[in-house]
């Protein structure tokens, strides 16, 4: 969907929600390779435009995802709201 609508002149950002980070395999991004997360804009308070991972082949922005969005669940609880 995120090709699509690039193909079709939108901007598109794309955040990877899946700890199994299928979106972010999807579009060929080697999680070994140290990139933000979703987890560390989440828990770890870096910055978003940090974590902005831009895929020139489809001219989409992305905000990877990797494993350790399993855990998210006890430190997001415990942030302060």
């Amino acid at each position: 969907l995120s090709c699509i609508l690039s193909c079709l002149g939108y901007k598109v950002l794309a955040i990877d929600l899946d700890p199994q980070a299928h979106l972010t395999a999807s579009f060929r991004i080697n999680i070994d390779k140290k990139f933000f997360t979703a987890y560390d804009i989440l828990i770890n308070e870096e910055k978003f435009q940090d974590a902005l991972v831009y895929i020139k082949d489809f001219d989409i922005h992305l905000i990877p995802s990797d494993l350790e969005l399993t855990m998210i669940e006890l430190p997001l609880a415990q942030k302060n709201r």
